[in-house]
């Protein structure tokens, strides 16, 4: 089907956009139920993007995020056009809660404390493991929520006589139930995802630009913290953008920080699991830092790189994706537990081995440098005395940062590689193939034919 969607203006009007092909369709009953289009204006016979969802309360507004990258012009972003939150797009579940938060939230003053914590901080995980229930304080200006009181600029729960009584409402971990605003908004560009870059070259290029985009935004403080395959994508002309704002935050400023520290997550965190950091998924309740998002990027290329790219390990993509990237368990409380995969990967080579070598000398080179710096920081923050392992295959030496401070503690480090190693000229016309997909093929012609599996792709 064909759907008509209309978006506000800045100026008070409304522009018209025609959409199909949903690229994100969520169905699930509570969360931010994203949907997202390729629209076409037939006023202006443009192709644009189109985004909805129910933002949490406590994240900013993307367009409004969107539109600050832009003043401070940051780079290989998408282009807000117009939208923001929707008038009179506000839930109501929020207000209902049972006897017991009633009588916790104004019987204690401490309960009270926490009851209004918790109003500040969203709901579980949802889609790709995004979760708005880890938001910081410091993410929302009460400007920016539509739904807030003059009078009450800090959103604190109504008045008693407001509370509905709700005894039907059981299940919420998180005491409070999350209030949503409708938000929607249009940008410039339609990206592809990775795994369509015709080459190796391509991949790792898109991910310097939104590698660009994140060191340009944190300059401008902004910090993105769900950098994941999703997010990155690669334009028309085989470069990339950053995409996918809303769960970025603004960085506190050095007096912010020494008036009102920011409070570490309440329970889960924020990103997409396969993709967030070895420090993230191991330290509950920990606040996103720029070199959890750096190492996602890592993550994201060499997830890549495994998946879809030759390298010396093919037989075993499968097993090295599901322990790396995709093995967690989900504890009767909703606690994500899980993460060792990757840690084994980046301090000890686990699962690929000290003899990894990717066939594509430049990405290959970068890999290693990238596994070496993120091995450097998780040792430095975890106060190891384990010592880095010699890698083997690769010509690349380590860069020593001044004074002894970790190749992660900037982006400097990282943006040298990214541009050394496009630079050389022995990229092969590497083209994409899923490795992952392939070997089930095998598997399936094997089993129809009754033949073995070729040892190529065993274990």
């Amino acid at each position: 089907p064909v759907f008509a969607f209309t978006v506000k203006v800045d100026n008070g009007e409304t522009r018209e956009f025609l959409g199909w092909g949903n690229l994100s369709d969520r169905i699930d009953l509570t969360g931010r139920c994203t949907r997202a289009y390729p629209v076409y204006e037939i006023a202006s016979q443009t192709k644009y993007f189109f985004k909805d969802a129910w933002r949490a309360h406590s994240l900013m507004r993307e367009a409004e995020i969107l539109k600050t990258l832009i003043a401070a012009g940051v780079e290989h972003i998408p282009k807000y056009i117009c939208g923001d939150d929707i008038p009179g797009g506000v839930t109501e579940t929020d207000l209902y809660i049972t006897e017991e938060e009633y009588a916790a939230a104004y019987d204690d003053d401490d309960a009270i404390d926490q009851v209004d914590y918790l109003a500040h901080e969203g709901d579980a995980i949802d889609d790709d493991y995004d979760d708005s229930s880890n938001a910081d304080d410091e993410a929302m200006d009460p400007e920016d929520d539509p739904g807030a009181d003059d009078d009450n600029d800090d959103d604190m729960l109504p008045e008693p006589a407001l509370m509905r009584d709700s005894l039907w409402k059981c299940g919420n971990k998180w005491t409070r139930i999350t209030k949503r605003f409708h938000h929607r908004f249009v940008t410039d560009v339609i990206g592809k995802p990775l795994r369509w870059a015709s080459d190796s070259k391509v991949l790792l290029q898109a991910a310097a630009d939104a590698f660009t985009a994140h060191e340009q935004a944190v300059k401008a403080g902004v910090l993105h913290r769900d950098i994941s395959d999703g997010n990155v994508l690669i334009t028309e002309s085989g470069r990339g953008i950053l995409n996918d704002w809303d769960m970025a935050i603004y960085l506190p400023t050095a007096d912010d920080k020494e008036a009102s520290p920011r409070r570490p997550r309440r329970h889960e965190r924020t990103g997409t699991w396969e993709f967030m950091s070895t420090l993230l998924v191991n330290r509950h309740h920990m606040a996103d830092t720029i070199q959890d998002d750096m190492e996602s990027f890592v993550l994201v290329i060499l997830y890549h790189a495994l998946r879809y790219f030759p390298h010396n390990k093919k037989k075993r993509t499968r097993f090295i994706i599901d322990e790396v990237f995709n093995k967690h368990l989900v504890l009767p409380d909703g606690e994500h537990e899980g993460g060792q995969g990757r840690r084994s990967l980046f301090l000890n080579m686990g699962y690929i081995g000290q003899d990894f070598e990717m066939d594509c000398k430049p990405l290959n080179e970068w890999i290693h440098a990238a596994i070496l710096a993120v091995r450097q920081w998780i040792t430095e923050q975890t106060a190891t005395s384990e010592p880095p392992t010699k890698r083997l295959g690769t010509s690349y030496k380590p860069q020593v940062p001044p004074e002894g401070k970790p190749d992660l503690l900037t982006h400097a480090v990282l943006r040298q590689n990214f541009t050394t190693c496009l630079g050389f000229l022995d990229w092969l016309p590497d083209k994409p193939v899923d490795a992952i997909e392939e070997l089930e093929r095998v598997e399936k012609e094997g089993q129809k034919v009754g033949r073995a599996l070729p040892d190529a792709y065993k274990r």
